[in-house]
């Protein structure tokens, strides 16, 4: 009876042959593809008593343990030498399919890739620490050009996924992944810039970065706020408002992230700016009715209030309040790591302010 290897190693091969070398037909066999390495686990094979423990010999413990990865020692002594090279041989044909396929001519034939590629790297520990870095640098540069959207996504997903894993390995933590979170980071604030589209999948990988690389976070994070300020506006409030919830958490996971002020102080500078941004806009909103007046010195965030229209202009305003408030909502509520010193009395005057305008307020005419 044929090995666990020897039976992946088969199987394998066929889908390089037989399946991922037409990438005219790639897309409608892919389904299959993924489902026979998902369900037979054939990246990371449970190895079988085939042989005796000659393979130590031959091979050493430590190579074998870089091919199987959190398998007891009892049955790594059973491995076949020559089934395992040959298993090996096959891995690197694989891997280099993918790798073509992720420069492919073809639009489907890369989003093929991508996601053939996280699965890998989430199967099979050798793998990732084989092709983590080269596969890493593709998937950045595939962020950086014109791309389908579902390939877009399915990259940050792979990224996300592959640097995450990386990152419990201290090799991989120092080699691979600190040069490639910020070139990450970088990739994802000119993606919000060129697509608005992908902003969710953004977002969620800001969001990420913040958690996990909060000290590689810090030189792009006042870029990224910026470019997340644009779904603020007032634009999106009515046509998009899952735009305007991603924006917010993404604004107020950026502001835990310290730079030349510790993360408290960054995240009360920001919410700050928050309010007296509101108050600005609720200045242009009020100033056709009798109500008082909030001239502010502190700093806020870079917006146009200008209109010559106000027809259009107001209905914005407005608007804009509502996502702002959302960001004043998501700076309380998401979780921050450090103590952090809300200014409750900030809080009660942009709440009065709000309220301070209705049916019986007087209207100024001009």
């Amino acid at each position: 009876m044929a090995s666990a290897i020897s039976q992946a190693e088969a199987q394998l091969s066929l889908l390089i042959n037989n399946f991922l070398g037409d990438e005219k037909q790639l897309e409608s066999t892919f389904p299959l593809v993924i489902e026979i390495i998902t369900l037979k686990n054939l990246l990371n094979p449970a190895p079988e008593q085939t042989a005796s423990s000659r393979t130590l010999e031959q091979n050493g413990f430590e190579s074998i343990k870089k091919n199987f990865s959190g398998q007891s020692a009892s049955n790594l002594l059973y491995i076949d030498a020559n089934e395992l090279k040959k298993y090996d041989s096959t891995l690197q044909k694989f891997s280099s399919r993918l790798t073509s396929l992720l420069l492919s001519k073809f639009p489907r034939s890369r989003l093929a890739a991508v996601l053939l590629i996280k699965q890998s790297c989430e199967q099979s520990l050798y793998i990732l620490f084989q092709h983590a870095e080269k596969w890493i640098m593709h998937l950045i540069n595939l962020l950086s050009k014109s791309e389908i959207l579902k390939t877009q996504e399915a990259a940050i997903s792979a990224l996300i996924s592959i640097l995450d894993t990386a990152n419990n390995y201290t090799d991989l933590q120092r080699d691979i992944v600190t040069p490639n979170v910020s070139k990450f980071n970088v990739a994802l604030i000119s993606l919000i810039k060129t697509n608005i589209k992908i902003f969710p999948a953004v977002s969620n990988a800001l969001v990420w970065t913040c958690t996990s690389f909060p000290g590689l976070m810090r030189t792009n994070s006042e870029k990224a706020i910026k470019a997340c300020l644009q779904f603020l506006d007032g634009s999106y409030v009515i046509s998009n408002p899952k735009l305007v919830m991603c924006a917010c958490e993404c604004i107020s996971s950026l502001s835990t992230v310290g730079g030349k002020n510790n993360s408290s102080e960054r995240w009360l500078e920001n919410f700050s700016k928050t309010i007296t941004t509101i108050d600005i806009t609720l200045n242009k909103v009020y100033q056709s009715v009798d109500t008082a007046v909030y001239e502010g010195t502190k700093s806020h965030y870079d917006m146009d209030f200008s209109f010559d229209d106000y027809i259009v202009g107001l209905p914005l305003l407005v608007d804009r309040c509502a996502s702002l408030t959302e960001l004043v909502v998501s700076f309380l509520t998401n979780e921050v790591k450090d103590p952090v010193m809300v200014p409750v009395e900030e809080v009660i005057h942009i709440i009065n302010r709000l309220g301070s305008v209705n049916s019986k307020t007087k209207v100024i005419f001009t």
